[in-house]
């Protein structure tokens, strides 16, 4: 039975060549009947030479016509669908991204403290972070005062990763908010503890957290899951 079924298709395949042939032929015919100048593949070959040039000068759907209304021409003739608004969007994106990296960089390097400072801050860091990824696991936020203090020279770079810098700090002004009051003489780049956390904060939240090409990052994230506990 399979095999009647299989030469049952391949001599419904050999008809409809045939007739195809058949209809060519006659349509040649006709076209030399008529005095026609150029042969149908001519004409194949013209027409689609057109509708890709014509595909190429606009996307405007050809239904809108020439007099269509301006309003209406505008939903296909604009920067958004092109081709090459959309190979030039990711590249201004990045541009601005990096722009806004860059100045986020800047303004956070200003609040690192000297090293100095974070040996004696990190001195009140152990136990509130120990505490802290037991009940927050991150990937990001240092696992104790020696870590603390040896990212130190990392966050010094200036290469520094500013969500990983942000980070960081935030770690150092939670820490500096339990510093005793007679440890807080010992520090030298910062004067006044609450002062420094507010900058800190306040830096963060107009250099990170505002914009969200930047928090959308998983280290983005993580910024603003930090910047809760601060």
């Amino acid at each position: 039975m399979p095999a009647l079924v299989e030469l049952s298709s391949r001599d419904r395949i050999l008809r409809l060549e045939q007739q195809v042939a058949t209809l060519t032929r006659a349509l040649y015919g006709i076209e030399e009947r008529l005095g026609g100048q150029t042969t149908l593949q001519d004409d194949f070959t013209q027409a689609d030479e057109t509708l890709t040039q014509s595909d190429a000068e606009s996307d405007i759907p050809d239904e809108l016509g020439p007099n269509a209304p301006a309003y209406l021409r505008s939903l296909f003739d604009n920067n958004l669908i092109s081709t090459e608004s959309r190979d030039a969007i990711p590249s201004k994106s990045a541009t601005a991204n990096a722009l806004l990296l860059r100045k986020a960089r800047e303004e956070l390097r200003r609040l690192i403290p000297s090293k100095e400072d974070v040996v004696v801050i990190a001195r009140f860091a152990d136990r509130w972070l120990t505490t802290y990824h037991s009940l927050f696991p991150s990937r990001s936020v240092t696992q104790g005062s020696a870590e603390l203090v040896y990212r130190h020279d990392e966050m010094m770079s200036p290469a520094v990763e500013p969500t990983k810098l942000a980070i960081w700090l935030i770690s150092i002004a939670i820490t500096v908010q339990q510093v005793s009051r007679d440890v807080e003489g010992q520090l030298n780049f910062i004067k006044n503890p609450t002062h420094y956390c507010k900058s800190v904060a306040e830096t963060i939240a107009h250099t990170i957290l505002r914009h969200d090409s930047i928090l959308a990052t998983m280290d983005g994230i993580e910024t603003g899951l930090h910047f809760l506990r601060l």
